[in-house]
């Protein structure tokens, strides 16, 4: 028997098998239609309703955060401020009263004050007012629902009490009440550096940008045992 291998009888076959290995890579591959989903049934998140009887709430320091950012021309510092204190107070009939209360001389420069890129200090934007205590009081005059309802929108207008001025101050915050997590009032905004009575040692010059400041507020807040 001869076993040597004939190119007249194998090569049709191996070129048979290598034509239909290459048009079977190149066929679409079917994909299987997957399994039908299952419905899952999830808690409702409710809003927070208006309560039975006035409620007051303090400021969890640990979980409250209050930021100010200072920008002049492309130069900008992040500073916070520890310490933070205030109450709020949720009346019977859906009226509030909100007060806080912060100290200009906790205020600490985020990441390197020293870099290239803050450019300025704060004592440099404060002036005379470094050792200012802030005290904002205010009302609540009217609240907007959202699509989540765990999400509610809350205009208040009180006063700013600063380095010896009153202000008239208007602040627009969202308040979170999500299930297991404690209320939460947040926003941000600009600060009017003239209506506080800040850079009032800086004589304006055509060399120097003046100061943009803004504000942030993450408020946490915890129930009061009592009252």
């Amino acid at each position: 028997m001869n076993r040597r291998f004939d190119v007249a009888v194998f090569g049709p076959l191996i070129v048979a098998i290598l034509i239909v290995g290459l048009r079977e890579s190149t066929r679409a591959s079917i994909v299987p239609e997957p399994p039908p989903g299952t419905a899952v049934a999830l808690p409702m998140v409710r809003g927070h309703a208006t309560p039975k009887r006035a409620l007051a709430y303090d400021v969890d320091g640990e979980r409250s955060g209050l930021r100010f950012l200072v920008r002049r021309g492309s130069a900008e510092q992040l500073f916070r401020c520890d310490g933070v204190r205030g109450s709020l107070v949720l009346g019977e009939t859906g009226d509030a009263r909100l007060q806080l209360d912060f100290d200009l001389g906790a205020l600490r420069a985020v990441g390197d004050p020293s870099a290239p890129a803050a450019g300025f200090d704060l004592w440099d934007v404060l002036g005379t007012s470094s050792d200012a205590e802030v005290r904002y009081e205010a009302s609540l005059v009217s609240t907007a629902s959202t699509p989540l309802p765990c999400l509610t929108q809350k205009v208040w207008v009180g006063t700013l009490r600063f380095g010896g001025r009153i202000v008239r101050q208007p602040m627009v915050l969202w308040q979170t009440a999500l299930p297991g997590q404690p209320l939460r009032l947040q926003g941000h905004g600009p600060v009017r550096a003239d209506a506080y009575g800040l850079l009032r040692h800086t004589l304006p010059t055509p060399l120097r940008e003046p100061y943009e400041v803004f504000l942030g507020l993450d408020l946490a807040w915890t129930r009061r045992k009592h009252g």
